[in-house]
């Protein structure tokens, strides 16, 4: 049993338990948060409760190549971490107002995450010393869960290389640690080359469109 709105629920549901995972909790106890909505427009006291939880960000911007620690080399991405930062920034400006308790960034690889904590170590040194804000590798956060997760996947490149961001398992426990909302920023061509992530992809459009077509 999950503690996530099932909007974030439905897919891995589907694509990893048979259609077994079952969440305890229902959409109004689980309100979606406005300001994760990709129209990132101003915020405003309207009906959210055919909203859907789950948003992706498409960003190309190239990956590189990261030297570090003892795992030896590892990948960045500098234009994903700037989009990142954006979205963290406005979930700080509306928490209060969304009562968003917690918000996790999680990326699979370590090059990433030491950009993150560059990025965040002076902008929000009092959120992650409070641990409102969290940043972790995805294999680091398994058994943990935040309101908000932002997940940042890094590959892109041109031959369509995906490394380890294509490994199911992990793919399981990165979507599956929001409770009330998640936004995915990656390279919508490479993930596309993966047919689980490809799957996702088309899910959350025909989610979306349906959401929609609700309001």
């Amino acid at each position: 049993s999950a503690r996530m709105h099932p909007g974030i629920s439905e897919f891995p549901s589907r694509a990893f338990y048979g259609g077994r995972l079952q969440t305890s909790v229902s959409a109004t106890a689980r309100p979606v948060v406005r300001a994760l909505q990709d129209d990132f427009g101003e915020i405003e006291d309207i009906d959210c409760s055919n909203r859907h939880p789950v948003t992706f960000l498409d960003c190309r911007g190239p990956e590189r190549r990261h030297r570090g620690g003892q795992q030896g080399h590892s990948y960045a991405n500098p234009s994903q971490v700037e989009l990142v930062v954006e979205v963290v920034d406005r979930l700080v400006d509306f928490r209060d107002k969304e009562n968003v308790k917690s918000c996790a960034v999680l990326t699979p690889y370590n090059g990433q995450l030491d950009l993150l904590r560059k990025a965040m170590a002076d902008r929000h040194a009092d959120l992650l010393a409070a641990g409102w804000l969290t940043l972790s590798t995805v294999d680091g956060f398994q058994g943990r869960e935040a309101d908000c997760v932002i997940l940042t996947t890094v590959r892109s490149n041109d031959a369509g290389r995906l490394g380890f961001v294509q490994d199911p398992r992990r793919m399981n426990v990165a979507i599956t640690r929001a409770r009330r909302g998640l936004v995915v920023v990656g390279d919508e061509q490479v993930l596309r080359q993966d047919p689980l992530w490809n799957a996702w992809l088309d899910w959350l459009s025909e989610r979306r469109r349906r959401s929609e077509v609700n309001q």
